[in-house]
C-alpha cells in the first residue's frame, strides 16, 4: 500500500511503500512524526471506537442547540401569568402567542394544554445531519490531527471512500438507542420527560428529534416562584419577547 504526502510540515513530496512491517528512520525534523500522524489520520475511521467517538461528537454538536429546561420553564412562566390573571386565550391569540414563543426560542413545535388542575407544555425540534458533508469536511482537514498548510495532500492507497465511511458511520447510528428520561418532584408537583430519537432519511442523512414535555400542577410552588421572577424582569429575553408581542395584557385582552 502506498502513502502519498505533499506539503506537510517538513515533508514537501514523499511516496512511501507500506508493507507488513515498515521502519521509518532519519535525522530530527525530517517528518517522521508527521508521517505517522498522516498514516493515523488516514486510517482513523477504520476503527470502530473512533467512528463511535466521531458520531457522538457530531450528535453532541447537534443537540446543544436544542430546547432546554430553561426554555420550557420560561414558557411556563408566561402561561402562568396569563392564566392566573383569570383570562383565557381564544384560538387566534393562542396561535399568536404560540408562534411568537416558537420563533423566539427557535424550535419547530411548541404546544400546551391547560385543564382544571394541570398545565402541560411540549417543545419539539428536529434537525437533519448530513453525515456525508460533515465527514467529508473533517476528512479534508485530516480530523484535526495535523497542522495543514496550503497544498497539503495525504492519500492512502485503497482507503475507503467518503461514501463507504458514511455507510460505516450510518450503521453505527442505526445501533443508537433512543434516549428517554423522566423526572418527577412530588413536592413541586412537576413531571418532566426528555427524549432524543433518530430517523434515517436518505443515505448519510439522519434526523435527530428532541422533545421536552413538562407538566405542572397549577398549585405548584414553582409556578408562583416563576411568576414572581418574570413580573420583576426588566432586561431579559422574556421581557423583550413580551414587548414584541405588545405585552401580555394585549394578548389576552
Amino acid at each position: 500500500m502506498k502513502l502519498r504526502i505533499r506539503n506537510l510540515g517538513p515533508i514537501h513530496d514523499a511516496d512511501l511503500e507500506l508493507g507488513d512491517i515498515t521502519i521509518i528512520f532519519g535525522p530530527p525534523n525530517t517528518g517522521k512524526t508527521y508521517t505517522l500522524k498522516a498514516l493515523y489520520a488516514s486510517t482513523l475511521m477504520l476503527d470502530d471506537i473512533a467512528r463511535e467517538f466521531e458520531l457522538q461528537r457530531i450528535l453532541d454538536e447537534t443537540v446543544k442547540d436544542f430546547p432546554s429546561i430553561a426554555d420550557i420553564t420560561q414558557v411556563f412562566g408566561i402561561l402562568t401569568i396569563i392564566y392566573n390573571s383569570g383570562s383565557k386565550l381564544d384560538n387566534n391569540k393562542a396561535d399568536l402567542l404560540r408562534e411568537g414563543l416558537r420563533n423566539f426560542i427557535g424550535i419547530d413545535e411548541l404546544d400546551w394544554n391547560v385543564d382544571e388542575d394541570i398545565i402541560s407544555v411540549t417543545l419539539r425540534s428536529r434537525k437533519s445531519i448530513n453525515l456525508g458533508e460533515i465527514l467529508k469536511t473533517r476528512a479534508n482537514s485530516l480530523w484535526g490531527i495535523l497542522p495543514l498548510s496550503r497544498g497539503t495532500e495525504v492519500m492512502l492507497g485503497d482507503f475507503p471512500s467518503i461514501s463507504e465511511i458514511v455507510s460505516l458511520v450510518t450503521r453505527s447510528m442505526g445501533q443508537l438507542q433512543p434516549f428517554r428520561k423522566s423526572f418527577e418532584d412530588e413536592s413541586q408537583d412537576i413531571h418532566l420527560t426528555l427524549s432524543i430519537s433518530f430517523e434515517s432519511k436518505t443515505d448519510g442523512v439522519i434526523d435527530v428529534i428532541s422533545e421536552i414535555i413538562m407538566s405542572c400542577g397549577k398549585s405548584s410552588p414553582l409556578l408562583d416562584d416563576i411568576e414572581k421572577i418574570l413580573k420583576n424582569i426588566e432586561k431579559t429575553k422574556i421581557k423583550k419577547l413580551i414587548e414584541r408581542l405588545q405585552t401580555i395584557e394585549d394578548i389576552y385582552n
